[in-house]
């Protein structure tokens, strides 16, 4: 999360009340558009929840908003 610049607080916020949330494999990935700045990105944020406790596996940014509402 540092590297990427995401904040914990943005993190859990995605996951109380994300968009939508999808099930890939094993990975449950919960994703909630946002703005910041006067620009809209995505936030998503994978989760393993096959592990006791759940896992973050990664979380990141991206602006290709239209590219994950697809999925």
């Amino acid at each position: 999360m540092r590297r990427s610049g995401i904040r914990k607080s943005e993190i859990e916020d995605v996951l109380r009340q994300p968009d939508s949330v999808i099930l890939q494999e094993d990975i449950k990935i919960y994703q909630a558009s946002q703005r910041k700045n006067g620009k809209y990105y995505m936030l998503r944020v994978c989760v393993n929840e096959n592990k006791t406790p759940n896992s973050i596996a990664t979380a990141y940014k991206t602006s290709k908003i239209s590219k994950y509402y697809e999925s």
